[in-house]
């Protein structure tokens, strides 16, 4: 997205440096991002997202014009293989949860958008041959993920989260 003004995520210190203030991850907490995962995997569009934003610009003030900022948005949990519709039909509908999602931490964004581009698990894989726009699965395998047994209060996630794990790589805080 290109803003006409910096994202303001509530609980951001005043004080917080441009670099502090350029990733925030939106997600409430793990139960929250099962739920997606649940919603997602039966080919739905969850209703309220997990959105990890990056302010770009506010890491290379090169990107945009002075007093525009860059938002690039990576949403986790969303089905490649949609039950109804296809994702040109439903890439609108994408964009808006996603704001939705960014202005219950940062109100001013819906205002502030100039401009948006959606790009939606079909067109990652268009463009890039990520197939079913999966991004990491080269890489996941079972030994990589053998310290995320416990989460970081130290109850067991067990199986069916792991699986998720290892189909999107979630990061997860883990106990040392």
């Amino acid at each position: 997205m290109v803003l006409s003004e910096e994202p303001r995520f509530t609980g951001t210190s005043p004080q917080a440096t441009a670099l502090e203030r350029t990733f925030y991850t939106l997600v409430p907490s793990l139960a929250f991002a099962e739920r997606c995962y649940d919603i997602a995997k039966f080919g739905e569009i969850p209703e309220e997202l997990w959105v990890d934003c990056v302010v770009s610009s506010n890491a290379d003030a090169s990107l945009a014009p002075p007093g525009t900022h860059i938002l690039t948005c990576f949403v986790q949990y969303v089905p490649y293989h949609l039950r109804e519709g296809n994702w040109d039909e439903k890439r609108s509908l994408l964009g808006d949860r996603v704001v939705k999602k960014i202005a219950e931490y940062a109100p001013n964004v819906p205002g502030a958008i100039m401009a948006r581009q959606v790009l939606t698990p079909l067109d990652l894989e268009r463009t890039y041959g990520l197939t079913e726009a999966t991004f990491f699965t080269a890489t996941c395998d079972w030994s990589s993920f053998s310290l995320c047994a416990r989460y970081q209060d130290g109850r067991n996630i067990g199986r069916p989260l792991m699986d998720s794990i290892c189909a999107e790589r979630v990061r997860i805080p883990v106990a040392a």
